[in-house]
């Protein structure tokens, strides 16, 4: 999620929940900091494009608020350049399958249940 803004990052978790089959997995990598740090960094090959940094517990949140179930998160070193490192934080998260039982009457007051 490097390459995503905070409101596109939203909006990523928004539509995995709408995407993901029954028990989905999403897998999450991105580099955990200030977002206010983001901006434009420069790549091993010199090239440069603008680079977002995101908040662990913002994440946890957002998929929390979305119906994902967190289980893993762990850390992995990647080398930027031969001079620097960063490390990226990976999270791992299943769907929650929700089963909402709505109720509805009819003008002939029979009850009808339906599942959504």
């Amino acid at each position: 999620m490097p390459y995503l803004s905070q409101t596109n990052s939203i909006q990523l978790n928004t539509d995995c929940y709408k995407l993901l089959n029954k028990n989905g997995l999403i897998y999450i990598s991105f580099v955990e900091g200030n977002p206010s740090k983001s901006g434009f960094q420069a790549g091993s090959s010199g090239d440069s494009c603008y680079f977002y940094f995101h908040s662990l517990n913002d994440i946890k949140n957002r998929l929390s608020l979305n119906n994902f179930d967190i289980y893993n998160i762990f850390e992995i070193e990647y080398e930027k350049l031969q001079t620097k490192k960063d490390n990226h934080t990976i999270l791992l998260a299943k769907k929650i399958n929700l089963r909402i039982q709505c109720t509805t009457f009819h003008s002939s007051k029979k009850k009808i249940s339906s599942p959504f």
